[in-house]
């Protein structure tokens, strides 16, 4: 068929990929996304960030830690080593909702799809398109929703 590319996961690709969606599971990390004006530091350190204590999660907030990455790269990077994500939506920051919706595709839809194509032995390339599509939507649909 014509969506058929001829790549084949090997032993050593399932390997990786089962160590890096096992990074998600024993993350301890949780992203927070949120206003980084001061006015809004109370609500990190005396709720958001003794809850996650609490539980046994370590709060990553961007604003928070040194890097010399750029703020975007980050932001996706830690995202995608956290077990959650935490959207705190006060103040309407524009960042907030592009951040939730990248974590929505990242998160789910493309592990969804990932689950679907295997079990289907769909080609790597048609996920990939459409996992990638997904999750840009969202981060895209989320930006959006931050505008308004």
């Amino acid at each position: 068929d014509r969506y058929t590319v001829g790549l084949e996961l090997t032993f050593l690709g399932w390997k990786r990929f089962d160590d890096n969606r096992a990074k998600n599971v024993i993350s301890k990390n949780a992203f927070i996304a949120m206003n980084f004006d001061k006015d809004f530091d109370d609500i990190f350190f005396k709720v958001i960030s003794v809850a996650c204590d609490e539980c046994g999660f370590k709060p990553i907030r961007v604003d928070k830690s040194e890097h010399n990455e750029k703020i975007c790269d980050k932001i996706i990077s830690d995202i995608k080593s956290s077990k959650f994500l935490i959207a705190e939506f006060t103040g309407q920051k524009h960042g907030v909702y592009f951040e939730a919706g990248f974590a929505a595709g990242f998160g789910w839809v493309a592990m969804a799809f990932g689950s679907n194509y295997l079990f289907e032995h769909r080609p790597m390339k048609l996920y990939l398109i459409n996992a990638g599509y997904n999750i840009l939507l969202l981060s895209i649909m989320g930006y959006i929703i931050g505008l308004f």
